[in-house]
């Protein structure tokens, strides 16, 4: 299949975004859950989540250590995700198969990943594989309600865009 150079890069920009905003859900909800836990043990776990899920592991050898440490609870707060975060289902799921077609078109195989993301009652399989437009969107909108992207980044997604049909 032939895809436009730059395509895959601009999808991978999509799929850290989402993450981004699952790491930030993660972490509010640990803040609420555990209020008197440490702000670093916090961050470092829910980096090893957002890891987890999407199946990146940093090889750095204190965050390798931590995650080895805290195995049994990374697995225990992911298998809570689906229940206590159900409105990221559908980014998530759409991030992960996005992931999985960059990987793909690298010669990359993620299956694991989406497998994983399954098993967890994450991946919703009645979901149509977005088309990359409508992930960017999707993206984009929730980069700015997360205030991870500027305002302007959905005007100028706007002006990319094919003009709408006028109604008479």
């Amino acid at each position: 299949m032939d895809i436009e150079p730059g395509l895959v890069a601009t999808l991978r920009q999509g799929v850290e975004i989402i993450k981004a905003i699952v790491y930030t859900n993660l972490r509010n909800r640990q803040i609420e859950r555990h209020p008197l836990q440490s702000m670093d043990f916090t961050v470092k776990l829910c980096g090893a989540m957002v890891n987890e899920l999407f199946g990146t592991p940093n090889l750095d050898p204190s965050f390798t250590a931590f995650r080895e440490e805290q195995e049994p609870r990374i697995t225990a707060e992911l298998h809570l995700f689906a229940a206590t975060m159900p409105e990221m289902r559908i980014p998530l799921t759409d991030a992960l198969r996005i992931q999985f077609f960059c990987d793909s078109h690298e010669g990359v195989d993620s299956g694991k990943v989406l497998a994983r993301a399954d098993a967890l009652n994450l991946l919703l399989r009645e979901r149509e594989v977005p088309l990359p437009g409508s992930f960017m969107q999707l993206a984009r909108r929730l980069g700015v309600a997360y205030e991870i992207l500027a305002p302007e980044s959905l005007v100028e997604e706007a002006m990319d865009a094919p003009p709408s049909p006028r109604r008479h």
